[in-house]
């Protein structure tokens, strides 16, 4: 959904499928970015995609 979103480094279902299959440690090690980072990156990603349904810009 905002994978293509030039505010987001990282292309977030990706990295959840990864995560499910392993952890954030392991999902951080493979991008190269801290834990911290990561977490961050995701809450606000969480957040605007909880904004867009909410506003109806769903695809």
């Amino acid at each position: 959904m905002l994978e293509n979103s030039s505010t987001f480094h990282h292309n977030f279902p990706e990295l959840l499928h990864k995560k499910k299959l392993g952890s954030w440690k392991k999902v951080a090690m493979q991008t190269g970015d801290s834990i911290r980072q990561l977490t961050r990156e995701y809450k606000a990603y969480k957040a605007r995609v909880v904004e867009r349904m909410r506003d109806g810009d769903t695809a």
